[in-house]
């Protein structure tokens, strides 16, 4: 399960991206800014525009596809977060839903201007990065320092509607399995051999929850309901009624059999965001 590297959800930047009819708050670090990113420009050759106002954009290959990603959508794409000096602060490939603050607002910013199979780089004036403060990277690896302009290359090679995330997440994590008819991605990683759970019944569970960028939002050794009795969202109902007794299985579901528009918070800070799809690890350790 990929896990993001740099900013996972609510670490998210020290200063969030600002819309464009909202005042720069510091003129002088950004003109600067601007300097180095005209400097980076024409040195590197790079042919592009400032899109937003202040991030500037240059596209290296051109889209096959016709639309940017919506909000939700899921998105398959390649990264690279480095500092002007050449410094990689993070790189990876991803699958994610877009726009779920998995990533500091200038990412979700820059990727929303992109359509599927472009290839783009962009300078990220270092207001709409990291600000005024050196930070670090979660791992502690990478330093960066105050008012830096980042240099984000990106790929973009898919753009999956939101009903399609569950079966998208499994082929890209290629795991096998079934998918129910109402969206439902699931596999039985261990057969248990035990009898098959029914509504009415009281199952016991042990089971872990993530989100698509591997953060573990809850888990428990051994959770019980009443199968049916709407005590759990529709996806448990559903996705368990699948299993047997000594069964483990991992399910994907998608946000309208979970929390749909609702996020969820724990101790004041949002641990599911809204519309999210929701993958579990789920051992039925007994149904009676």
């Amino acid at each position: 399960m990929n896990k993001f590297k740099i900013l996972p959800l609510l670490l998210i930047s020290l200063l969030m991206f600002q819309c464009a009819d909202q005042e720069y708050p510091a003129q002088e670090q950004l003109q600067k800014d601007k300097k180095l990113i005209d400097a980076y420009a024409a040195e590197n050759s790079l042919e592009g525009s400032y899109i937003f106002n202040d991030i500037f954009k240059a596209t290296t290959k051109s889209p096959t596809g016709s639309s940017n990603p919506a909000a939700n959508d899921g998105v398959r794409v390649k990264y690279n977060m480095s500092l002007l000096d050449g410094t990689v602060i993070d790189s990876d490939t991803v699958f994610y839903q877009h726009g779920q603050q998995f990533f500091i607002e200038s990412f979700e910013a820059s990727l929303s201007s992109m359509k599927k199979g472009e290839v783009s780089t962009f300078l990220i004036p270092s207001f709409y990065a990291y600000g005024a403060q050196p930070t670090t990277t979660n791992d502690s690896s990478v330093t960066i320092p105050a008012n830096s302009v980042i240099k984000l290359d990106l790929e973009l090679f898919d753009i999956v509607l939101p009903k399609h995330v569950p079966q998208a997440y499994a082929y890209y994590e290629n795991i096998e399995g079934d998918t129910t008819g109402s969206g439902i991605f699931y596999t039985i990683t261990t057969p248990g051999g035990g009898a098959e759970v029914a509504d009415g019944q009281t199952v016991s569970v042990k089971y872990k929850g993530y989100l698509l960028n591997g953060f573990e939002f809850d888990s428990g050794d051994s959770f019980s309901f009443v199968l049916g009795s709407s005590t759990v969202i529709a996806g448990w109902e559903e996705a368990i009624s699948l299993l047997k007794i000594g069964d483990k299985a991992t399910i994907v579901i998608p946000s309208a059999l979970a929390y749909k528009s609702t996020p969820q918070f724990k101790a004041g800070k949002m641990i599911i965001p809204a519309n999210a799809v929701l993958i579990f690890d789920i051992e039925v350790l007994d149904a009676k």
